[in-house]
């Protein structure tokens, strides 16, 4: 029997699907929103997801993004069941990596027919991961602890541009992103930042200087209008006592963040301008095939140059036919030629 995970916030719409899917044959699965339905999913590892795009706590879109960076999940079919209508809506589920949209209302044959062609396709390509075992050492199982862990976390709203902690001052959460961009930086003696990393939908931050018990040697603020979680220091070192995967896991994300820094700041050392202003951009648009909102001056400050010089390379870029500025707004029309500029 063909297992489903139904992740919907409305009690009737999510009660028909599994009706309809119950009486089809399928063994259901239901969440009531988001987080909650990755706990679900990467705990049975169902054949097929539905998921409706606009929920509280971590919508559709952060969904997505948590379950396809997972090992055992990422091959899953993933189908949005949303209300809206508009492209744009449709344009990002399919560019994060949905395979199917369906819009509601929606008609019951169509719905089975969909989930059907879909598992159809995922049976050809041979890379569903349902019946794979599980190492001892589960990325995913890790996540699903931490976000867990959210539940009964505190839940706040920044405005862009708001700063959510300075360098120096001392830690009391760790954090992760349910919507928005945040940015952690340093700072010099004469105010000059560096940007080391941006935060997107589903990413810890603050973990290190938390987790080493030292005062914030970074500061962080957000990039636009941002939801961020705020779990307690003292749950998530809990946790890495009493669960192997989440300690294993965090471990995995701090040797990670050092051999991004040893690469930035080889980088900085070595690197051309065009090559600096080429991989800041890429880093900013990572994931996204639309467009992407980001100031110069921010722009400059991951690339690590001074924002004129910046512009001039963009602008070179630009003619080129590279990239597309519109105000703020960059889109990379040539990736693999700006992976490929020269050191």
């Amino acid at each position: 029997m063909k297992k489903i995970v139904v992740i919907e916030d409305n009690f009737e719409v999510r009660d028909n699907l599994v009706e309809i899917l119950e009486l089809s044959g399928y063994e259901v699965y239901q969440a009531e929103d988001g987080i909650k339905g990755v706990a679900m999913v990467q705990e049975h590892l169902p054949d097929l997801i539905l998921c409706d795009v606009m929920m509280p706590r971590l919508d559709g879109y952060g969904v997505l993004k948590i379950l396809s960076s997972g090992d055992s999940t990422k091959y899953i079919p993933f189908i949005f069941l949303t209300a809206k209508s508009e492209k744009i809506d449709f344009r990002k589920g399919m560019n994060l990596g949905a395979d199917d949209y369906l819009t509601k209302p929606f008609d019951d044959t169509d719905l089975l027919e969909t989930i059907q062609r879909r598992l159809n396709k995922a049976a050809e390509r041979g890379s569903q991961t349902t019946n794979q075992s599980r190492s001892f050492f589960s990325k995913d199982r890790a996540t699903a602890e931490i976000l867990q862990l959210c539940q009964e976390s505190e839940l706040r709203s920044y405005d862009k541009s708001e700063v959510i902690y300075r360098s120096g001052t001392r830690c009391h959460w760790v954090y992760l992103v349910k919507s928005g961009r945040i940015k952690s930086y340093r700072s010099n003696e004469f105010g000059k930042e560096l940007i080391l990393n941006i935060h997107d939908e589903g990413d810890l931050f603050g973990h290190v200087d938390a987790l080493t018990q030292k005062s914030h040697r970074e500061s962080a603020e957000t990039l636009d209008h941002a939801e961020v979680f705020h779990i307690a220091i003292d749950r998530i070192e809990n946790l890495m006592l009493n669960q192997a995967d989440s300690a294993n896991a965090l471990l995995r994300i701090l040797a990670e963040r050092i051999s991004h820094g040893e690469e930035q700041l080889l980088e900085l050392a070595y690197s051309s301008v065009r090559r600096k202003t080429a991989n800041a951009i890429l880093k900013i648009t990572e994931g996204s095939q639309s467009e992407v909102e980001i100031s110069r001056d921010d722009l400059a400050k991951i690339a690590g140059i001074a924002k004129e010089t910046l512009i001039r390379t963009m602008s070179e870029f630009k003619s080129q036919g590279l990239i597309s500025v519109d105000r703020d707004r960059i889109q990379v029309l040539q990736k693999e030629a700006l992976e490929s500029i020269p050191q």
